[in-house]
């Protein structure tokens, strides 16, 4: 499975925003400044233009630009995809120490990527990238020695990248440690040194660990019993589109806890991802499905009113003005009146362009 355009695009922009980072050591300053002009040109859009002004650069031996060009064959941005030129380009940044390109590399080689699947060259380079601090690396390594992917099991050297990428504050990390003390994965097992790691990692941004965090605390299980606290978790996690967050929010929010009272149930739900307040961003598609449900559901007038509105701006689902008329009219049907002049509105509408 390959890394996604996205994914390597974000890879290549996070030199944009500075020269070097933990992961990319100081030595590709220099290549990195180099690469400005091109970095502007992905930031617009403009993968193609990015591209072309990357590769005289590669072929200059600019360990940057080569971990670009490489990228921009692996995932056809800016250039026809081609695994072969990908790997090419990759293994000359990977020789030269450049961390993110030894893990990419580490992945060709686990994925067959222009290369033969080599779990000994997997385990060389992502060791070589995990040495530099990349947090790819290191929970890729993890989960190798782990699960025995392609080596015998072994939980302490698992034990140990996981333990380094912690002391890191990585949350993948800190998430993979925290398991190992709730299943005694190579440690002795224990629920509170587990919830400890669950924290840390939520409060770096895991939404899995969010959703553990939150769970634990509807549950009052190691820690105190805090349903408020456990939304703010939730919503964190359900705003990265962790799903299992979002029932467990909507389970709280219909019971009014943690909301202003009278705001509960699933139509005011569906108001709060509509317009994204209360800590929750803006998704209409989240939105939509809570007014078809309470809608069809409960035969709620004021659903079938909100399911109007989305019809005809758009709002998580296909713009569709003759839906709206009749999810308005069967709000008016429900007795929500108030949509009485959205039917009325949007006949008028209809008679003077003449549409149906």
């Amino acid at each position: 499975m390959k890394i996604g355009k996205i994914a390597c695009l974000l890879l290549v922009l996070t030199f944009s925003v500075q020269a070097y980072s933990q992961t990319s050591p100081k030595r590709f300053e220099k290549d990195s400044l180099a690469m400005k002009s091109a970095f502007t040109e992905i930031e617009k859009g403009n993968v193609e233009a990015g591209f072309q002004l990357a590769l005289p650069q590669a072929k200059a031996g600019n360990a940057v630009a080569q971990f670009m060009v490489g990228c921009g064959y692996a995932e056809g941005m800016g250039v026809s995809e081609n695994d072969l030129e990908a790997f090419k380009w990759m293994k000359l940044s990977a020789e030269k120490g450049y961390s993110q390109a030894e893990t990419r590399l580490a992945l060709m080689y686990s994925n067959s990527e222009g290369v033969k699947q080599d779990y000994s060259q997997v385990i060389q380079w992502f060791t070589k990238a995990a040495n530099q601090q990349d947090e790819v690396a290191i929970y890729h390594l993890t989960t190798i020695y782990g699960n025995g992917l392609g080596v015998r099991q072994n939980h302490s050297e698992a034990l140990k990248w996981m333990t380094l990428g912690s002391k890191l504050g990585y949350a993948s990390s800190e998430k993979n440690l925290a398991i190992a003390y709730k299943n005694g994965f190579g440690v002795a097992k224990s629920d509170s040194l587990a919830m400890n790691w669950f924290l840390k990692a939520a409060q770096h941004g895991d939404a899995e660990s969010q959703y553990i965090v939150g769970r634990a605390h509807v549950d009052g299980f190691v820690v105190e019993k805090n349903e408020v606290l456990a939304i703010e978790y939730f919503k964190k996690s359900v705003n990265q589109g962790y799903d299992a967050s979002l029932k467990s929010l909507l389970a709280l929010y219909y019971k009014e806890i943690g909301m202003p009272k009278g705001k509960g149930g699933l139509t005011n739900l569906g108001l709060l991802f509509l317009r994204g307040n209360e800590g929750i961003e803006k998704n209409s598609e989240i939105a939509f499905k809570l007014f078809e449900t309470h809608a069809i559901q409960n035969k709620n007038g004021e659903a079938y009113y909100c399911l109007g509105y989305c019809h005809e701006n758009g709002e998580g689902t296909v713009k569709d003005v003759a839906k709206a008329r009749v999810m308005y009219q069967m709000a008016v049907t429900y007795g929500y009146e108030a949509a009485q002049k959205e039917v009325n509105r949007l006949a008028t509408k209809s008679a003077v362009t003449g549409s149906e």
